[in-house]
């Protein structure tokens, strides 16, 4: 009876538009590539099929994750999806998003929501740490988990400053991110109380 879709560059494609005006089929289109977008597509999926009491629960416990940390003011994480090659979440991504709703100043400051960037790049940047995502990696060995970026002179890498976010459903922007909040903003917290 609906058909829920991501918004493309091409809209609803025609053929599907097509078909669900003979089926009697709505199409919903619902962005997700902001946390604005995911909080909004939550409340339209709510008010539509689910329980506003499973919603405000969600608001709820996300509101309380967002809480801005005390003592990360000054850090400048560089938020990647990648590290061989170096590939980051820019500004308009939720990763980054979040990184800055803690109190953090993530990296890169412009452009696009998603960066392939050279090693050159990450030493112009020089971040204070690394934010990696990396659903279920279950090493610990730092220097493995960033490969060629850990022979750069720059602080995150001199101070071994990194926070691996291992949760499995950190790359899936939706209500699922409120996990993802939560073990950033652990790892961040324990990070800036070691100094």
């Amino acid at each position: 009876t609906h058909i829920l879709m991501q918004p493309s560059g091409s809209g609803v494609p025609t053929r599907l538009a097509s078909l669900a005006e003979s089926r009697g089929w709505e199409v919903l289109v619902l962005p997700t590539l902001s946390l604005e977008d995911v909080r909004t597509s939550a409340g339209t999926l709510a008010e539509r099929f689910g329980d506003q009491q499973d919603f405000g629960d969600w608001q709820s416990s996300w509101d309380e994750a967002a809480q801005p940390l005390e003592g990360i003011a000054d850090e400048r994480p560089l938020v990647l999806l990648s590290t061989d090659p170096p590939a980051a979440l820019g500004p308009g991504s939720v990763h980054h998003e979040m990184v800055a709703l803690l109190g953090a100043s993530p990296l890169p400051a412009e452009g696009s929501s998603y960066q392939r960037l050279s090693l050159e790049d990450v030493i112009s940047l020089a971040p204070t740490s690394f934010v990696l995502l990396a659903p279920g990696e279950d090493s610990d060995d730092i220097d493995e988990l960033l490969g060629p970026l850990t022979r750069l002179e720059i602080p995150a890498v001199r101070d071994r400053r990194v926070v691996v976010v291992r949760d499995p459903m950190a790359l899936i922007p939706s209500t699922s991110l409120v996990s993802t909040l939560s073990e950033l903003r652990e790892a961040l917290a324990a990070m800036a109380s070691d100094g």
